[in-house]
């Protein structure tokens, strides 16, 4: 999932920077899934 950048902010790094950051999630987090809690935040404005 990571390394498809599912993520637009992934699209920053470039393949090397990617691939450091999928190992060290892999060394920090063992095992085949990382769970974790994905939020939005949304502004809304009006034209007055």
């Amino acid at each position: 999932m990571m390394r498809n950048r599912y993520m637009s902010l992934l699209s920053l790094f470039d393949d090397d920077e990617l691939a450091r950051g999928i190992e060290e999630v892999r060394r920090d987090r063992p095992g085949d899934r990382v769970v974790f809690v994905d939020r939005y935040a949304f502004v809304q404005g009006e034209v007055p």
